[in-house]
């Protein structure tokens, strides 16, 4: 299934909170929606999809303070989600991890 990038529009504020819950996303995130608009995003939820892989940009989201990636098919995710200081909340449970990137020890806490 492919999703249109969402884009902010000028009547609308810039988003602080995404969910994209049960959308069916699938393993290009990056080509999906197009998170490089959401620079004041606070809360993403991208849980319950068919996930294998996150993109790396999602390291760029400075003011992320929650991010849930619980149940979807992640072997691995980014070291660049260590560049989240902001982080004090994040969900890998349920996905196909072995290990994290010791770059994850910034998030204040990390549900597994």
């Amino acid at each position: 299934m492919q999703v249109d990038p969402i884009k902010p529009t000028l009547k609308a504020p810039v988003s602080k909170i995404l969910k994209l819950k049960y959308d069916k996303l699938l393993s290009d995130v990056a080509s999906e929606v197009n998170l490089r608009h959401y620079t004041k995003l606070t809360y993403l939820s991208l849980s319950d999809n068919k996930l294998s892989s996150v993109p790396t940009e999602l390291g760029n989201l400075a003011a992320l303070k929650v991010l849930y990636l619980s149940s979807n098919q992640l072997a691995r995710v980014p070291a660049e989600l260590g560049e989240l200081t902001a982080l004090t909340l994040l969900s890998l449970k349920s996905n196909n991890l072995r290990s994290v990137p010791k770059e994850l020890g910034r998030a204040v806490q990390v549900g597994s």
